[in-house]
């Protein structure tokens, strides 16, 4: 065992197992890694702290985990599944200048990973994370000076726990974040944390989710804007739009900002429904039974942010995959 294994498992001291779970994480899994490759760490510690104290990365550098980098160049898509980085931490760096993308695939296996993403100087990067099955994965990303990145997530989880962690923080001037985030949660309890954190000056971002219950889910959705204290000149918006579908399904829904300094815009809304009873009716009379109508729903709001996905191949891909449900 090396010494940033020891470094984490003396951090992991500070958790309680049954705390984590009680929020979604689930430490109780093995990685059977044969290799040590976890010195690729050591270069990113001092310049992203907040990722090497998160709980999920902590246990994963404790059990010797695979660690997989990537460099991502100008007209770069990269994309990559479950299957490769199950158990893993993944490291992706969007260089300076770069316009690029990325895919992180979850339609078969159960995900279980962290990712750190770095979008360097004048980067433009987009990640779109399609998951079709529960699992686990926290994603950071830091966005250095006037890097543009926007996030796309769209989840349709059931049958069994789901936890996704997204954070940004935004450490350069004049970068900014957009969040789209669809999430249709059935049947199990299910965990989503999105948060922008503003560092500096002069910064943007927005956060937008869309999410359906259904089949006596339970859902915690908590959406974070943090503004620290050099973050002056911020411009930020928060919105969560939740619809239940069932009265059996139950929602933990928390807008939380922290906001640390004056002159800044942090506007939220949250707005939580069940299915309109009047267009329930509308439809009906137009032939269509309950289960086409909750598919409709569902499928629009999903549509709707796989619109918000610049990459024509991406977007075309998702499209093409979602189609085949129709």
């Amino acid at each position: 065992m090396n010494n940033l294994q020891n470094l984490a498992l003396e951090k992991l001291k500070n958790f309680d197992k049954k705390s984590l779970l009680k929020n979604g994480l689930n430490l109780d899994y093995e990685v059977n890694n044969p290799i040590c490759n976890l010195s690729i760490l050591e270069d990113y510690i001092d310049d992203y702290p907040e990722f090497f104290e998160d709980p999920f990365v902590l246990d994963l550098i404790s059990k010797n985990a695979s660690v997989f980098k990537y460099k991502i160049s100008n007209n770069c898509c990269l994309e990559i599944t479950e299957s490769e980085i199950y158990n893993s931490i993944v490291i992706i760096e969007a260089e300076d200048n770069a316009t690029a993308s990325c895919m992180l695939e979850g339609f078969t296996s159960f995900p279980n990973y962290c990712v750190l993403i770095v979008c360097k100087e004048n980067s433009n990067f987009e990640l779109v994370t399609p998951y079709k099955t529960a699992g686990q994965v926290c994603c950071y990303q830091y966005l250095k000076e006037n890097a543009n990145a926007r996030t796309i997530v769209l989840n349709s989880c059931s049958q069994y726990n789901s936890y996704f962690n997204y954070k940004s923080f935004l450490i350069g001037k004049g970068s900014s974040h957009n969040f789209f985030v669809y999430a249709k949660f059935a049947s199990a309890k299910h965990f989503l944390y999105v948060t922008n954190h503003f560092k500096v000056a002069d910064c943007k971002g927005e956060i937008w989710i869309d999410g359906i219950l259904d089949d006596a889910a339970y859902a915690k959705i908590i959406g974070s804007i943090n503004i620290d204290l050099q973050g002056a000149n911020t411009d930020s918006y928060m919105k969560k739009d939740i619809i239940m579908l069932d009265d059996k399904s139950k929602l933990d829904c928390v807008p939380a900002l922290e906001i640390k300094t004056n002159d800044v815009k942090a506007g939220h809304g949250v707005s939580v429904s069940k299915f309109d009873k009047e267009k329930k009716f509308y439809l009906q009379s137009r032939g269509l039974n309950d289960v086409r109508l909750i598919n409709l729903v569902c499928d629009g709001l999903l549509f709707k942010n796989i619109d918000k996905i610049n990459s024509d191949h991406y977007r075309k891909a998702m499209i093409d995959f979602h189609s085949r449900d129709l």
